[in-house]
């Protein structure tokens, strides 16, 4: 990094110079301090980081809050800084951190969000949005009640709270979801949801491109989501193809067989599923599932999600 800055000055002319927050200070604090809703602290990550011993040289202080509604202090940001400590010294029980002050619970959430989202990127986006959402944010409070339309969840977290989401759900990742979401609507995300958990009762965890790609189906065929032969013949398929391929190893035929087109996941799968789809003998699933052939064609018809997926309209 240069002693003097690079370039004309344009871009910081306008620069945001507010100041917030409050000016924080070095403390001694026990190393057993708790969090609010924090990462899994993988013993492999630990390990990496003291491949070569601990280096007070490379050391940065762990962040602490204050929260001055509760009047009590939480680890903000360090918890695997926190265990090298422990580990590495391991008869002394407290540490020196860097202590702010926060208002409330919102706030340090939010806090956290912005540390490791917008400024370093160490968190998953799943852990980012567990904390964005118990930090009151919109789209955060907006994207929850969908998964809980959709019968889904987000793991941020082992701890209490670190859960967003249907209650004992299958666990998704959050920026899927949110694309399936803008591209297919809510409304056929949970459709999707449902089959695939039909299809899949044992899974903890639910892929997103596969969640995505049958919410592109039902938004491309509306009456696959009503009673119907054709309907009823097409989840048949679905159901009895789960219980010969894993979610991934399914995905991946329907994807190959859709084009695999680049930046067109979802409407790839899409594609794939409905050419699967039609590979299927009529009658395979009784009387209640048979339509006829060119029945099935017409409300399915592969043109338009083949369109879909060669559109280069900008989503």
């Amino acid at each position: 990094m240069s002693n003097k800055i690079v370039g004309k000055g344009k871009v910081l002319a306008n620069v945001n110079t507010a100041v917030s927050g409050r000016p924080g200070m070095v403390v001694s604090t026990n190393v057993g301090i708790k969090s609010k809703v924090n990462r899994p602290t993988d013993e492999k990550t630990i390990n990496k980081y003291l491949e070569k011993g601990f280096d007070w040289n490379k050391w940065s202080l762990p962040i602490i809050a204050h929260i001055k509604s509760e009047n009590r202090e939480y680890l903000l940001d360090g918890d695997h800084r926190r265990h090298m400590h422990k580990i590495c010294f391991p008869q002394e029980p407290d540490m020196d951190a860097w202590r702010i002050e926060v208002e409330d619970e919102e706030e340090y959430h939010r806090l956290f969000a912005d540390i490791n989202k917008r400024s370093r990127k160490n968190a998953s986006g799943e852990e980012t949005f567990v904390h964005e959402f118990l930090g009151g944010e919109t789209e955060a409070l907006v994207t929850a009640q969908d998964l809980i339309q959709c019968s889904l969840s987000v793991f941020g977290s082992p701890d209490h709270k670190g859960t967003v989401g249907k209650f004992k759900s299958p666990y998704i990742k959050v920026s899927g979801f949110r694309n399936a979401i803008k591209l297919a609507g809510a409304k056929n995300v949970k459709l999707a949801s449902k089959l695939i958990q039909n299809a899949y009762p044992l899974d903890t965890n639910m892929r997103t491109e596969l969640l995505g790609g049958l919410a592109v189906v039902y938004a491309t065929y509306p009456k696959l989501s009503r009673n119907g032969k054709v309907a009823n013949e097409f989840r048949a398929w679905f159901v009895n193809e789960g219980s010969s391929y894993s979610q991934k190893s399914l995905l991946n035929d329907f994807k190959k067989d859709g084009g695999a087109v680049h930046k067109r996941a979802f409407e790839s799968i899409a594609v794939g599923t409905i050419k699967n789809y039609h590979k299927l003998k009529i009658g395979t699933f009784g009387s209640g599932a048979n339509p006829a052939s060119n029945t099935r064609t017409a409300a399915t018809n592969l043109k338009k999600v083949e369109d879909l997926r060669d559109s280069r309209i900008k989503r």
